[in-house]
């Protein structure tokens, strides 16, 4: 029986190298595909093709998505700056524009302001406002079902409204440009899975469309895959005369399609690879790691310091001016409290790893190096890498800080062989202390923006740890499970953000 175990343990030790190479050649073919579908992003139309043009549009934009769904309805696209959307304190259509055929799309509040700041221009041929407010009654004065003649659809999140008194917004703008009644009046599902309520006009000529989720904000609403499937489908059908194809669907379905599976692909690549690591430790090793004893007051202190930074953000969040920071308190909490346990550990134990080889640090360093063009590729497909690039440069260090906390911690526990011994689960636990508090908070003072926030702390804490439990127990390499943390958390980050 001995012989055998040990056989069965000289045969798996076998086939792990070959297991890496697998999940390296997974995660090389995983790149290809994303890099291949942000190509096939540029493909782009011919330069007679009617032109989008986007006012108002401030936030993350997501570029290769976007212009995959708008090409495939035969239509171009172009985003107005701030500075380029006045002149002389009046909006206007910059000059290099005035050869093309034009659809303008506004994002945000004011978005009706673009409708009679434009009606009367002769090559705009319609309207798109994405999430747009009330302008008041005398912004309205002189539109209705016919004036102006040119086509106009709103696109916004669902607002359940339930009577008449209750309209407001887009559902507002709608009844007032078309005659309809959108409360008592019935609507048509558009898409699948996740439909929205929409209503056309008995002129055909304005259209509403209300999504199947709640969304704030007109820049949200652009990431959404759905949206930009419904504007290339109605763009496509409303403008048939300005574009020579019908709409390619499948285009858009299958570049989304592809573009999720190479997202989950990629995180089970790396997972594949790291857990490929040997799960036993050398005697050696064993004898090379200690373990760290943390007396209790210090995690008591840690305890307050994290349930108090919980209840700062509810005080804040109750001010005005503050309300913005309620946020930042609740994801950098969880950072402090891991790096000042970091720090107690560090000045008890020492350096507890042993010198790596150079093989290992070249192994890492190409995979350290591929996880930073998997996440730019990742962030590239979903949203303008440009635009976000401050986001990336700060996450990316936050991310790193806290791996190499995480896999300190994961060094000191080796001697008992498991991710969630000790002293990493107690941090993690305490580190979860803010959110939890905020969230319970913000659902008891009704206060959705602090229940987000607080939802999306505990979410950059524990979902990180989830992930890392199956490589944690299967490899020895703490910096191993430290970088798939570090991807994990990063790539929470960045879509919390």
């Amino acid at each position: 029986m001995k012989k055998t175990a040990q056989g069965r343990q000289k045969a798996s030790a076998k086939k792990l190298p070959a297991l890496r190479i697998v999940g390296m050649a997974v995660i090389i073919s995983v790149l290809i595909l994303m890099s291949v579908l942000l190509g096939l992003s540029y493909k782009g139309v011919s330069d007679s093709s009617p032109l989008l043009l986007i006012y108002g549009s401030e936030g993350r934009f997501p570029s290769a998505g976007f212009r995959t769904s708008i090409n495939a309805a035969g239509f171009d696209y172009d985003l107005v700056s701030k500075t380029d959307s006045y002149e002389d304190g009046k909006l206007v259509i910059p000059d290099k524009y005035d050869d093309r055929d034009l659809v303008i799309m506004t994002v945000g509040d004011k978005g009706f302001n673009h409708v009679t700041a434009f009606a009367s221009q002769s090559n705009v041929y319609g309207f798109v406002l994405v999430c747009p407010e009330f302008p008041g009654n005398a912004s309205m004065e002189g539109i209705n079902s016919r004036a102006p003649s040119k086509d106009i659809a709103v696109f916004a999140g669902r607002d359940d409204v339930r009577s008449v008194e209750d309209v407001s917004g887009a559902r507002l703008i709608y009844e007032r440009i078309s005659g309809d009644d959108t409360v008592y009046g019935e609507s048509i599902s558009s898409g699948g899975l996740f439909p929205s309520d929409c209503y056309v006009s008995s002129e055909q000529n304005r259209y509403l469309s209300l999504s199947h989720f709640e969304i704030a904000s007109g820049d949200r609403m652009l990431l959404s895959p759905i949206f930009q499937k419904e504007l290339a489908e109605y763009l496509n059908l409303t403008y048939s005369s300005l574009v020579s194809d019908e709409i390619k669907e499948s285009d858009i379905t299958n570049w989304y399609s592809f573009a999720v599976f190479s997202i989950f692909a990629g995180i089970a690549a790396f997972c594949l690879y790291f857990m490929s690591y040997p799960a036993a430790l050398s005697k050696g090793e064993k004898n090379r790691i200690s373990t760290i004893t943390i007396p209790v007051r210090v995690y008591t202190v840690m305890f307050a310091a994290s349930a108090a930074s919980g209840m700062l953000a509810i005080i804040l969040s109750r001010i005005g001016v503050t309300h913005s920071m309620v946020k930042y308190i609740l994801l950098l909490t969880p950072l402090v409290v891991a790096s000042v346990d970091m720090v107690i550990a560090i000045a008890k134990i020492g350096k507890v790893e042993g010198r790596p080889s150079m093989r290992q640090i070249a192994e890492m360093g190409f995979m350290t190096l591929t996880i930073i063009i998997y996440l730019i590729l990742a962030f590239m497909l979903f949203t303008d890498l440009s635009v976000a690039a401050g986001y990336i440069i700060g996450l990316v260090v936050v991310a790193a800080i806290l791996s190499s906390i995480i896999a300190g911690l994961i060094s000191f526990e080796r001697r008992h062989g498991s991710l969630a011994a000790g002293d990493t689960s107690r941090i993690i636990g305490i580190m979860c202390v803010s959110g939890l508090l905020a969230l319970i908070g913000g659902l008891v003072l009704h206060d959705r923006t602090l229940t987000l926030w607080g939802a999306a702390a505990l979410a950059s804490t524990v979902l990180p740890a989830i992930v890392t439990v199956p490589v944690g127990r299967h490899s020895p390499s703490a910096l191993a499970v430290a970088m798939v943390h570090g991807t994990a958390y990063l790539l929470i980050m960045l879509a919390i953000l």
